[in-house]
C-alpha cells in the first residue's frame, strides 16, 4: 500500500518519526512504501537515515513534483501522513482531502484545525511511536475506513474556495 508525504522537507516537518515506525508497520505490511513529494534542506540527512535504516526499498523521494504528478500520487495513495508538531494551517491535508485520500497527521496546532479528528483523518499525539504505528495499522487494514474518512475530506476539502478566503481576507 503507497503512503504519501507532501511538503518542505525541514528537520520540525516531523519525516523522520515517519520513518522510525515503518519497521514495526511493515512487519504486517511489507509491501508498504512511503512516496515523499518535496524538497528541502533536510532531504539529504532523510535519505542517508532512511538508507542507514534498511528502508531504501520502501521510502521513494521524489523532490519536487509538477502539480498533476503530485495530484495523481495523492490519488494513488491509500492515506497521506502528515506528521508535523506544527502548522499554520495544514494546506497538504486539504489537498489530499480534494483527492480522495484519507488523512493521518499529528495532533498538533494547524492540523488539528485542518484535519477533523476520525471525521476527515486521524490525528496523533506527536511523537509517540506506538501510536502512530497502531493509526498506521488501523488505516492500512481497514478500506472502510479509508473509504469513509475520503469522503468526508473531499466534502471538506470542497468547503474551501480561493475567492472566500480572499474576501474574508480583505474584510479582515
Amino acid at each position: 500500500p503507497p503512503l504519501v508525504f507532501s511538503g518542505r522537507l525541514r528537520r520540525y516537518k516531523g519525516l523522520d518519526w515517519v520513518r522510525r515506525t515503518l519497521p514495526r508497520v511493515r512487519a504486517k505490511f511489507p509491501a508498504l512504501r512511503l512516496d515523499v513529494i518535496g524538497d528541502g534542506p533536510w532531504q539529504a540527512e532523510l535519505v542517508r537515515r532512511t538508507r542507514a535504516a534498511g528502508l531504501a526499498d520502501a521510502v521513494r523521494f521524489h523532490g519536487f513534483l509538477p502539480p498533476a504528478e503530485k495530484v495523481r500520487r495523492l490519488r494513488e495513495a491509500w492515506a497521506l501522513v502528515q506528521p508535523s508538531p506544527k502548522e499554520g494551517w495544514g494546506l497538504t491535508v486539504i489537498e489530499a482531502g480534494a483527492c480522495g485520500t484519507a488523512v493521518l497527521a499529528a495532533d498538533s496546532p494547524g492540523l488539528r484545525d485542518s484535519v477533523r479528528r476520525d471525521e476527515t483523518g486521524l490525528l496523533v499525539p506527536f511523537g509517540d511511536d506506538q501510536a502512530l504505528a497502531v493509526a498506521l495499522e488501523r488505516l492500512l487494514g481497514d478500506a472502510a475506513l479509508r473509504e469513509r474518512l475520503a469522503g468526508a475530506g473531499r466534502r471538506w476539502a470542497a468547503g474551501f474556495r480561493w475567492d472566500d478566503c480572499a474576501r474574508r481576507s480583505l474584510a479582515a
